[in-house]
């Protein structure tokens, strides 16, 4: 294939053609079988039973790709972090953080969040009752990140229009990540440039306000740890994520710098915000579009008690197996990252055992080749879920729980996301504080609670038709909408 000889055909794709080479790599799938070449140095598998030989297990290396890395413009976080042994000192410095365990004393601040996310809801529902839950799920995680990274909430969702301006901005920012990808110096280029041509080209003011408050947060931080002060403004400063990582004694100092810092923090906050309310925004889409669905989950929901001061908690959540379900089928279907996840095993080759064409085959790999895997591929796989892998059916998972397994949606390995137990929280949280309060709008006029019905939404809302490293929808879409209607009103 041409591909062993040249990277165009990704070039075009992805830049030319904006995001596409995502649909190329499955209809190489289709006609070259599960191990195929995409670019010289690159090679895509596409088979469930392969992920743990791509992604590795416990104890073993695996380093990123450069060209990846070149995208995120980040090589200070443990996200865009290159080298296995560097990336695993810096994860063990923030790992801690989203542990089980650190993730369940959070909850008495999220389920402050979680309650302000149900009283804007009403009081949009009697103001103004056409909400975009783009937006809405954006702020709330948003605001649950940058409270728990950084001290102090960024509110988004106490302003009147839930800062709609931020979450459009960094959607537009994605656009440039595939040719950052092939053009690495592009982010230092387009520093140097003077600020009004960087105006024209994007409005850098909403990235220029967000490196100067994580600054300041970072220098607040400092301040209280240099003067160990008890002050409620020092016990506010240590109680996070970064205070905690500058004090910490499993990093240098090197690692502790503020550009680094500033770095770490723009991939926590972003990833944060992005992966679980894409994910949200897509289940509830499905939910409100599937009455049946939505009214099963709503009984399964009043199996908890509701009271006015207190959600349930995140454990006892859990054990409610079709809300676990309906969740496992919005991350197969709704991942918040689209783009291929590249691992490069440094030490030993990698050994992909699968079958092609009814026959069993085996592929050797060698060590320091990129090998990926794509979530909206994979995610698809019928062999693995039906001949529907589009449909949503929470089914699958109450009928085959084995299938969580092969989600990548957070990653797999010694690089799995660090934020994957916040995740679940949030949504078990939100999905059971949101639907144990609404239900779909069936135009009967006799519901006594408050409804949801789709404003203006169609299914090419949420179905995925270019990779900008986020999976993006038709050009043109206005997210998903809802209209909100209290009891009584039309």
């Amino acid at each position: 294939m041409a591909i062993a000889a040249t990277s165009l055909l990704h070039f075009y794709h992805d830049v030319v053609r904006d995001g596409q080479y995502v649909w190329a790599v499955r209809d190489m799938h289709q006609q070259y079988g599960p191990v195929v070449r995409i670019r010289p140095d690159a090679i895509h598998v596409n088979d469930p039973h392969a992920i743990d030989a791509v992604f590795g297990t416990v104890g073993s290396r695996r380093n990123k790709a450069k060209g990846t890395l070149n995208g995120y413009m980040a090589y200070g976080s443990v996200l865009g972090t290159e080298a296995h042994d560097l990336h695993r000192r810096r994860r063990a410095a923030l790992s801690p953080f989203f542990s089980k365990q650190s993730v369940r004393k959070l909850e008495g601040s999220l389920q402050k969040i979680m309650r302000k996310v149900v009283q804007r809801l009403y009081e949009r529902a009697e103001h103004q009752p056409i909400v975009n839950l783009n937006v809405l799920y954006a702020s709330m995680t948003s605001d649950i990140v940058t409270e728990y990274a950084l001290g102090e909430s960024w509110g988004y969702l106490d302003m009147p229009d839930l800062n709609e301006r931020a979450y459009r901005v960094i959607a537009a920012s994605c656009g440039g990540f595939h040719f950052s990808t092939f053009v690495p110096c592009m982010g230092t280029v387009l520093r140097r440039l003077p600020r009004w041509i960087m105006v024209k080209l994007l409005d850098i003011s909403f990235f220029e306000n967000m490196v100067r408050n994580v600054s300041a947060r970072l220098e607040v931080i400092r301040g209280s740890i240099r003067e160990k002060s008890q002050s409620s403004a020092g016990e506010e400063a240590a109680d996070n994520i970064f205070y905690k990582m500058i004090t910490s004694d499993q990093l240098p100092e090197a690692e502790k710098a503020t550009k680094r810092l500033i770095d770490e923090a723009r991939i926590v906050i972003a990833a944060g915000t992005d992966t679980t309310a894409q994910a949200l925004k897509g289940i509830t889409y499905e939910l409100l579009a599937n009455p049946a669905i939505l009214g099963r989950l709503k009984r399964e929901l009043e199996i908890l008690p509701l009271t006015d001061g207190e959600l349930p908690r995140v454990a006892d959540l859990e054990e409610l197996p079709y809300l676990s379900a309906v969740i496992e089928e919005g991350l197969r279907l709704y991942s918040g990252f689209s783009y291929r996840q590249e691992r490069v095993s440094p030490d030993e080759d990698t050994v992909i055992n699968t079958s092609w064409d009814g026959k069993a085959a085996s592929y050797v790999i060698p060590a320091g080749t990129s090998v990926s895997m794509t979530a909206p591929i994979l995610h698809r796989d019928e062999d693995l879920y039906g001949p529907n892998p589009d449909t949503f059916d929470p089914e699958r998972y109450i009928n085959k729980p084995h299938l969580s397994k092969y989600l990548i949606t957070f990653s797999r390995g010694p690089r799995q996301c660090v934020g994957i137990n916040l995740a679940y929280a949030e949504m078990y949280l939100a999905l059971s504080s949101i639907f144990r309060r609404f239900d779909a709008y069936d135009g009967s006029g006799l519901q006594t609670v408050p409804t949801m019905e789709l404003y203006e939404t169609t299914r090419d809302d949420v179905k995925m038709v270019r990779d900008r490293v986020a999976p993006f929808v038709k050009t043109g879409s206005l997210g998903v909408r809802v209209k909100l209607r209290l009891p009584g009103t039309e």
